[in-house]
């Protein structure tokens, strides 16, 4: 695929904004659910609003890893295309195409994180449903 320079720049602004927003999904969608959390988690909160917090948590957490892995393709094809173009001419340095490694991916990190949320909230949901005391802080039914 040729294309032309500005090209090039267009590309390059769209992987630039791909990158950042890449990084703005985990923070946002820990900022809902430490909100849906508080909720799904207070013993004096009605179990249906628990129930309900719990179940966004979770569509938050889901969404959001869907989400980080759409960015995250967009701006690897983006980098990608960007390295080509950067081989292809004579005199300049390839700067885009794969990172220097640091050893653990910070994306597979976060998305480890959000997996770990989702399954947080899930056992809120199953928590709360079967009234589970440690979690529901009701008393323990001694039969």
């Amino acid at each position: 695929m040729v294309i032309s320079k500005d090209q090039y720049e267009t590309i390059a602004s769209r992987r630039a904004t791909y990158d950042s927003m890449l990084w703005q999904t985990p923070v946002l969608s820990l900022t809902a659910q430490s909100f849906l959390f508080t909720i799904a988690l207070d013993a004096g909160s009605a179990e249906g609003a628990r129930v309900i917090s719990s179940v966004l948590a979770l569509a938050a957490a889901v969404a959001s890893m869907h989400l980080m892995s759409k960015h995250r393709l967009f701006e690897v094809q983006d980098s990608h295309r960007l390295s080509d173009f950067e081989q292809a001419q004579e005199g300049w340095e390839v700067v885009h195409g794969r990172p220097l490694s640091s050893g653990v991916s910070a994306y597979k990190v976060w998305m480890v994180v959000l997996a770990v949320f989702a399954v947080a909230a899930a056992v809120a949901i199953i928590g709360v449903v079967a009234s589970w005391p440690w979690l529901t802080g009701a008393p323990a039914n001694k039969t």
